[in-house]
């Protein structure tokens, strides 16, 4: 029984685990859709992409959306090719990720500058932390591709992939990730310094990743209890099922035992 009850603890250790970076998938993917005019002319792109697995129909969807949204530009065209790459195949070289920024800036600037005012400004912030994680990489690719060109993700897979052979390269990345998710908050070093060490051991106590839940909880509701009312609700009910799981562990006697945490994307 004692068996059993351990495997489900570190079942549900791990679940908890990936939910530390993940969490903020959603956040990011919402605020893409909800802030960007044009986000809505993705949706079926991505549907045939992913869902469909039509490479074909993806392709020339994107195509349709280049014409509407570049009104026949010159560097369309380049952007359809390096957009649909990176989407269906991925990138093992930030250079790809900064030129969709630039590409898109460009394009937006000579058709409408006023009128894509928003939209511009958002490129040039992601291009500005891609060009700030380019000063911490390098030109070295990354080992997998990535596929998506989230200026979040990007830093988030960068970090992972870094992390076994280049530690502090990684730590310096964790640095531009937690910038972009947590504002400086005056919790992030805490966090930073936490998340570190759980992600580098792939291991933690229960108690280590209730305090890791706490902090982002916590940051959360300070920098906008409204916005990440999602976030905060989940984090909540991580910390409840977490506290559950360290009483059963000291009843065990085992409160400070070390369990498998893995929150890399898989």
């Amino acid at each position: 029984m004692k068996i059993l009850t351990y495997c489900t603890l570190v079942l549900m250790f791990c679940v908890i685990g990936e939910l530390s970076v993940h969490s903020d998938e959603k956040r990011s993917h919402t605020k893409e859709t909800d802030t960007v005019p044009w986000g809505e002319h993705f949706i079926t792109f991505q549907q045939l992409l992913n869902l469909e697995k039509d490479s074909q129909a993806a392709h020339a969807e994107l195509q349709n959306v280049a014409k509407k949204l570049f009104v026949g530009h010159i560097l369309a065209e380049e952007w359809v090719a390096l957009y649909f790459r990176i989407r269906s195949e991925g990138t093992k070289h930030l250079s790809d990720v900064k030129r969709v920024y630039e590409l898109e800036i460009r394009v937006l600037t000579a058709i409408g500058a006023e009128k894509h005012a928003n939209q511009i400004q958002l490129h040039q912030e992601a291009l500005k932390h891609c060009k700030d994680l380019h000063k911490v990489v390098g030109d070295q690719p990354f080992k997998k591709p990535i596929s998506t060109t989230k200026t979040s993700d990007v830093v988030n897979n960068a970090f992972f992939q870094l992390l076994p052979d280049n530690p502090e390269t990684a730590r310096a990345v964790l640095d531009i990730f937690a910038t972009l998710v947590f504002d400086n908050h005056r919790l992030t070093e805490e966090w930073k310094a936490l998340y570190f060490r759980l992600c580098r051991d792939k291991k933690a106590t229960i108690s280590e990743a209730i305090r890791l839940f706490e902090l982002k909880k916590q940051m959360f509701t300070d920098i906008d209890a409204e916005k990440y009312a999602n976030e905060i609700k989940n984090l909540a009910n991580v910390i409840e099922q977490s506290k559950i799981v360290q009483k059963i562990l000291k009843r065990q006697g085992n409160p400070d035992e070390k369990m498998p945490f893995n929150p890399a994307p898989k």
